[in-house]
């Protein structure tokens, strides 16, 4: 069974302190199982919600990718290998100016209103973004979905 490690970013809410030991005692753990599979690490960076303006989102992006790629690079240089660092948060997805290093984004929000992650994400320059742009366009168009 593959599992994912959640980190907290700075939201707080939820996941393993990243520069904590229960990050890296966690992942060993699942390394050294015999069903388990360490996927990856993943981050919601839920706290860009409450930012003001670009500035405030641009800031929280970058401290949600260069907390993932310190712990990605403290767990590897530990021995434990990290196939997948997650980021993503509309928000910040939709501001974030390099994701060098990561390897999944995931611009939308779990269960929110399609429509709002569209405006958000539709208003993003960056060119990874780009296939997600035309995935919440097909959502808004099909409700169904």
């Amino acid at each position: 069974m593959r599992v994912w490690l959640k980190v907290d970013c700075g939201y707080h809410r939820c996941g393993v302190d990243p520069e904590g030991a229960l990050g890296l005692h966690a992942a060993a753990r699942v390394a050294r199982s015999g069903n388990l599979e360490l996927a990856g690490i993943l981050t919601p960076a839920g706290h860009a919600y409450h930012c003001q303006g670009r500035e405030e989102i641009t800031a929280v992006a970058r401290e949600e990718r260069d907390v993932m790629l310190t712990l990605a690079d403290r767990l590897r240089r530990s021995g434990i290998a990290v196939p997948e660092v997650s980021v993503g948060s509309t928000p910040t997805m939709s501001v974030v100016d390099h994701l060098t290093g990561i390897t999944e984004i995931r611009p939308f929000r779990g269960g929110a209103d399609r429509s709002v992650d569209a405006e958000f994400v539709c208003g993003a320059s960056h060119p990874r973004v780009e296939a997600r742009r035309r995935v919440s366009l097909r959502l808004m168009q099909n409700p169904a979905l």
